[in-house]
Parts: C-alpha cells; structure tokens; sequence
C-alpha cells in the first residue's frame, strides 16, 4: 500500500492572502469614495431692483431716494447623499464694478441631503449707485461666504471655508437681463 502525501505549496497560501488584501482594498476604495461630501450648489435664480422698474405705476423717480433695495431669490442645494450639511452664518455681499452696494447675513442652519432652499434676500443698497445706473443694462457681483460641517452619520467634519462668485447683467427695468438660474462658482477669495 503506497500512501500518496498532499502537500500545501506556499505559493496557494499566497495567493489567498493578495485575493484578501485585493478585495478589502477595493472595498476600502469604494467606502471612502463615497464618503467624500461635495459642495453645495449656490443657484441666484432670480434678482428684481423695485427702483428701477419704471413700467410700475407706484414708482416714479423720486421714489429712488426712498426704495434702495434690491431682492433676489438664492437657491441652496445640497447635492449629497446621505450627507447634511450645518452652515455657519452665510455673508451676502453685492458689488457693481469695486463698489460695494451692500451685504446681508443669513443665519446658519442645517440643511438635509439632497434638499433644496429658496431663501429669499433683501439688501438694501446705495441711493447714489441706483442713480448712477438707471435706464441702462449694468452688472452685478454676488459673493457668498460661508463655513459649513457635512454630517456624515452621527460624525460631523471640520469646518470647510467656502467662497462663491457670479456675475449677473440687470436690464433697465430691474430684472435679470439674459439667462435666470445663475450659478454661483467657488473661488479662493472675495475682491
């Protein structure tokens, strides 16, 4: 009777091990890929100036001394799954050219994953800006600046610093003149 010895190579034990460490390397990909929050999404989905709008029967000239302000819808979208965002106070600030036309600050608040918020914004402007630029198509800057906290699960991350820009053309009548839903870009800093 001949007895036949089986015999592990090394080689089968290795190759276990590279197919164990292969498999939780892409599982450890996966999970950390989708674990990475992305930016809220800033939308100024419509901007109307009262003062300039002389088709309004109620607002005639001398009314620009009294109506400074300027009101706009910001849409705020949190485009995460899974992931809520806590943001610090938001600071509005409107520029026309380097002038500085005016600034809000909305308080902060938390917002789910993937919710949208129309927050509607007044700022009150300078009378002598709406003075300069009536019966004329003019631009506008808007920055926001804000830090927020991405909620993942129970966790909460540190703070992310952001600062987003857009340029938007207003027509004589106070509107936006051209394309509505103007996206607001990140940037490194507010000029």
């Amino acid at each position: 009777m001949v007895q036949k010895e089986i015999s592990k190579t090394p080689f089968s034990i290795y190759w276990w091990f590279f197919q164990v460490i292969v498999v939780l390397g892409l599982a450890s990909v996966v999970v950390w890929l989708s674990l990475i929050p992305k930016n809220p999404v800033f939308t100024v989905a419509d901007i109307y100036i009262p003062a300039l709008n002389t088709s309004n029967s109620t607002v005639q000239q001398h009314e620009l001394n009294r109506n400074t302000s300027l009101i706009f819808t910001l849409q705020i979208s949190n485009p995460n799954k899974g992931m809520g965002i806590f943001y610090d106070d938001i600071l509005i600030t409107l520029f026309h050219v380097d002038d500085t036309i005016g600034t809000k600050t909305i308080p902060g608040f938390y917002q789910g994953h993937k919710k949208n918020l129309l927050l509607d914004v007044l700022i009150n402007g300078d009378t002598v800006f709406w003075r300069g630029i009536a019966d004329r198509v003019f631009g506008l800057r808007l920055f926001v600046e804000t830090k927020v906290k991405y909620k993942v699960f129970r966790w909460k991350t540190k703070h992310h610093w952001m600062v987003c820009e857009a340029s938007a053309m207003i027509d004589p009548q106070g509107r936006i003149y051209g394309e509505k839903n103007i996206r607001l870009h990140h940037t490194l800093k507010m000029a």
